[in-house]
C-alpha cells in the first residue's frame, strides 16, 4: 500500500486566470461589453471606474446572457449609478458560466464627458 502521507502531490492545474479589459473616451455614449469565452468559466469580481461622477440617474446592469436562448438569461446586478465613481462587485463563489454564456455589462447613456474603465477577473478551464 503508498504512503502519502510523506509526499507532495499536486493536482494538474486547470483553471487559469484571465481579466477582460474594456475602456470608453469622452463622449456621449453608453458603457457596453460583453465577455465570451469559448471554455467554462467563473467571475469572480467586476470592476468599473469613472474618471467624474455620473450626474442624474443613470443605470448600470450585469446579466448572464445564455447560450441556450433569452428564457434563460439572468439578471446580476443593476443599480443606479447617480453619483458614482466606481462600482466593485466581488464575489466569494464565483459565478459560473458555460461555454456559450455570455457576460453583458451596459449602461443607461452616460451623456457627459466621461471617460470609463472595465475589468472583469475570473478563472477559466484551460486543456
Amino acid at each position: 500500500m503508498a504512503d502519502f502521507s510523506t509526499k507532495e502531490y499536486t493536482l494538474p492545474q486547470r483553471w487559469k486566470l484571465f481579466q477582460f479589459f474594456g475602456f470608453g473616451g469622452a463622449v456621449t455614449s453608453f458603457v457596453s461589453h460583453a465577455v465570451a469565452m469559448s471554455t467554462l468559466w467563473k467571475l469572480e469580481e467586476v470592476r468599473l471606474n469613472f474618471s467624474d461622477a455620473i450626474g442624474s440617474d443613470k443605470y448600470f446592469q450585469m446579466y448572464l446572457s445564455s447560450g441556450k436562448g433569452s428564457y434563460y438569461d439572468i439578471m446580476l446586478h443593476s443599480a443606479n449609478v447617480n453619483g458614482s465613481t466606481e462600482i466593485l462587485l466581488r464575489y466569494s463563489n464565483p459565478l459560473i458560466f458555460l461555454s456559450d454564456d455570455t457576460l453583458e455589462i451596459q449602461t443607461s447613456v452616460i451623456s457627459v464627458a466621461t471617460t470609463y474603465g472595465l475589468q472583469a477577473i475570473g478563472w477559466a478551464v484551460t486543456g
